[in-house]
């Protein structure tokens, strides 16, 4: 079996908020949307190897409804992502990556 591996470039949080290129490989990670529900997107994510779970500390992957930079604040879920270093990327680029 081989592995999907998605490039997508993720707004680090811990790294200063730099735009960053990593690999991620979606098998095994942990992911949550913030401020929407998107069933396609999930189970595209779900057949690439994610998981979805309720639990923002065990999350390593946050998904938001816009891009950060564009959100007049921040939820809950993103000020703890922020806080525990989790990759934080927004839904419209996943989307692209994906397609």
């Amino acid at each position: 079996m081989f592995k999907i591996l998605i490039y997508l470039k993720i707004i680090l949080v811990s790294n200063g908020g730099k735009v960053c290129s990593i690999m991620i490989d979606f098998r095994g990670k942990m992911v949550m949307f913030s401020g929407f529900d998107d069933q396609k997107l999930r189970n595209r994510l779900e057949s690439l190897g994610a998981t979805f779970g309720g639990n923002i500390n065990s999350t390593n992957i946050l998904i938001t409804r816009e891009h950060i930079d564009m959100q007049n604040f921040f939820s809950g879920k993103v000020k703890i992502a922020m806080m525990n270093r989790i990759c934080i990327v927004d839904r419209d680029f996943v989307k692209n990556k994906l397609n």
